[in-house]
């Protein structure tokens, strides 16, 4: 398995696949979520970050990163309930880009979602810093 996914994307792919859906379903046509079995999912996070000790309240502090970045939001009001912001787009972007989504898409790949191996969480960095660059900050390592 890729375990450089990001949680997005990782939630997207429990989406999409229907023998999922007593954990994790939607719940309207817009992007709307409902994490049915929350423990359950965030130990599969786990489980795929090799994080053995991820619970929900880990998971859904991940999530409110992708607060700030427009990417999901919590809806209000409603336990365990998220939304894609810009969905259906969300499913075409490239994970370096989703923070900056303006416009429409027509176009419904989910595998193009699933098959890109950048991670939004540490900004797509997978080799090691260069001399010079700048070193990791406290952000980097809290969204991984």
């Amino acid at each position: 398995m890729d375990s450089a996914i990001t949680l997005w994307q990782f939630l997207l792919q429990l989406l999409q696949k229907p023998q999922n859906k007593h954990m994790i379903c939607w719940t309207s046509n817009d992007g709307q979520f409902k994490l049915l079995q929350a423990e359950e999912v965030a130990r599969l996070w786990g489980i795929r970050k090799n994080k053995p000790n991820m619970n929900y309240d880990k998971l859904s502090r991940a999530l409110r990163y992708y607060y700030v970045k427009n990417i999901i939001k919590k809806v209000n009001g409603q336990k365990f309930v998220y939304k894609f912001v810009s969905y259906p787009e969300i499913l075409n972007m490239d994970p370096m880009t989703v923070g900056r989504i303006e416009g429409d898409c027509e176009s419904l790949n989910f595998s193009e979602v699933s098959s890109s191996s950048k991670d939004v969480e540490n900004g797509g960095k997978d080799k090691p810093p260069q001399p010079g660059a700048k070193t990791s900050s406290r952000n980097d390592y809290i969204h991984s």
